[in-house]
Formats: structure tokens, sequence, C-alpha cells
């Protein structure tokens, strides 16, 4: 009981201080390729993720959705974002966005697991496999993982 109290609490301290160093880019016009910006886009995929650990699951997306408009090749939030719809049982919209990091970044694991996983859930046994096929030469333990979902 005492270490789920001091969990939450230092989640809420940690996310105190995102909240508090709310970068002032945020009302400034600037250009959307400086470093500074791309710095943001990691500040909003952050608190995306401190969103999720607490299960603020609509927090959570509006972050990840942030740092994508910021970042638009941000790979890993459009990741994180079909996460979360999984999370919320919202496979059919968790489709989108892990198509979207794998088009960013091809060889990207999880995505083609999830998204294998989201279509398996979905019933679509033969874009599953698709993702499998593709896993095999990426991520044989992953591959595996979701062949035995598939066929259990």
């Amino acid at each position: 009981m005492i270490s789920h109290l001091l969990k939450e609490k230092s989640i809420i301290i940690v996310l105190f201080f995102l909240i508090c160093s709310i970068p002032a880019f945020a009302f400034a016009d600037e250009d959307k390729t400086s470093e500074k910006y791309v710095k943001d886009a990691d500040y909003y995929y952050n608190l995306g993720i401190v969103f999720g650990n607490l299960g603020k699951y609509q927090e959570a997306l509006d972050a990840y959705k942030r740092a994508i408009k910021i970042k638009p090749d941000y790979a890993k939030a459009h990741y994180n974002l079909g996460t979360v719809y999984g999370k919320l049982g919202k496979h059919q919209e968790a489709i989108y966005p892990y198509k979207r990091a794998i088009r960013i970044k091809p060889d990207y694991a999880d995505a083609h697991y999830d998204l294998g996983y989201s279509y398996f859930i979905l019933n679509d046994k033969s874009s599953a496999l698709y993702q499998y096929k593709i896993l095999k030469d990426l991520n044989k333990e992953l591959a595996n993982k979701l062949f035995n979902n598939i066929y259990p």
C-alpha cells in the first residue's frame, strides 16, 4: 500500500515538473524545423508516456498527437499513439498510427507486431499473417509471439 502511494506520488511530481516546464514555444511562432522545436516534440512525447503510465489515456492521446503535429515523422509517437488506442480497445483506430510508424521506420518490429495483433483482434487473419511474415526477418521472437496469438 505504501509503495503504491510512493509510486503515485513520484509520478505526480514528475508530471508537475513537466507541466511547469512547458516551453515558451507554445506561444511563439517559430520555424518548425528548428532544433528547439524538435526537442519540444520530445517533451509532448514524454508527457504522453507519463499520462499513459497514470492510466490517463485521453491525455496521453492528446500529448502524442501534439508531438506528431510538431514533428510529423516521429515514429515512436505514432507507435505510442497506436498503443494507447490498443489499450482502450480501439484496435481499428490503432491501425493507422502503427502503419504510419512503419512507413517512417520500416524495420520497426514492435509496430509490425502490434499492427499484426490489432489485425488479429479485428479478425483480419490474412493481414495479421502478413505482419508475421515481415516480422520473421526483423525479430524472430516477436514473430513467434504473433504467430502463437494467431494460432494458439
